[in-house]
């Protein structure tokens, strides 16, 4: 049974994890302070990069306007390891028309792990990495 202090943590942390996704929807790419640390990691299809502002960059190349994007992330599961957490999750992103209503160009499905730390300022996922588990569409390039 979880204390209430970890009932915290894993509402804080499951919290992050969803506002990773509709800060990737929404291109709200300033809202990355309050998700990300400052040292952050990525590891996704759109390549490996070290550094919130490096991380934000890559989502921007990887999400540009006129796409729009559906992250839908399920299953989320916390280990909390005290100050440090691992977390687990499955992705469904779907890329379309960010202009009109149709089928998606293309759906990935994920498996997210991330690295949570606490910080002076709350909960900050410190790691991505985005495992690909299916594709159906091509990626950009292909």
């Amino acid at each position: 049974m979880m204390t209430p202090q970890q009932l915290l943590d894993h509402h804080e942390i499951v919290d992050l994890v969803s506002r990773l996704g509709l800060c990737l929807d929404d291109k709200r790419w300033d809202d990355a302070s309050a998700i990300l640390t400052a040292d952050a990691t990525a590891k996704t299809l759109g390549g490996t990069v070290q550094g919130r502002d490096a991380l934000v960059e890559q989502a921007r190349r990887n999400h540009p306007d006129g796409t729009g994007t559906q992250h839908v992330i399920t299953n989320c599961v916390v280990d909390l390891q005290g100050d440090r957490a691992e977390v687990r999750a499955n992705l469904i992103v779907s890329f379309f028309s960010a202009t009109e209503i149709g089928e998606p160009a293309r759906q990935i499905g994920e498996r997210y792990r991330f690295d949570a730390v606490r910080t002076d300022v709350g909960w900050r996922l410190a790691g991505v990495r985005a495992l690909p588990m299916w594709l159906d569409g091509a990626l950009p390039g292909d």
